[in-house]
């Protein structure tokens, strides 16, 4: 009967340690998971933002009269052309994530 007992003792611990080591690589993936999912929903947002900004900007491009020569018109035209570029440098850094 001894015997017997301690076999069922040692297959009950290494049950006990396997079922332990488990659950840790369980843990470990499921921590992986959420540092995914994570780096998934800033990714989407980047993406929501700068197809926004895209569909914008060629608008606004679309919107462009052709190339003035008056000197006020140029002046205007310019500061359009600066707030899309300076928007633009907005958007690509929020494209500078560790997930490209």
């Amino acid at each position: 009967m001894y015997p017997l007992l301690l076999t069922i003792k040692v297959t009950i611990t290494t049950v006990n340690l396997r079922f332990k080591d488990v659950c840790n690589r369980l843990e470990e993936r499921e921590s992986k998971l959420d540092t995914v999912i994570e780096n998934a929903e800033e990714f989407q947002t980047a993406s929501d933002e700068f197809a926004d900004w895209l569909k914008d900007a060629t608008r606004i491009a679309h919107s462009y009269a052709p190339i003035g020569q008056d000197p006020d018109v140029l002046k205007n035209q310019l500061n359009e052309v600066e707030v899309i570029f300076k928007t633009s440098l907005v958007i690509t850094s929020c494209w500078s994530s560790p997930f490209l």
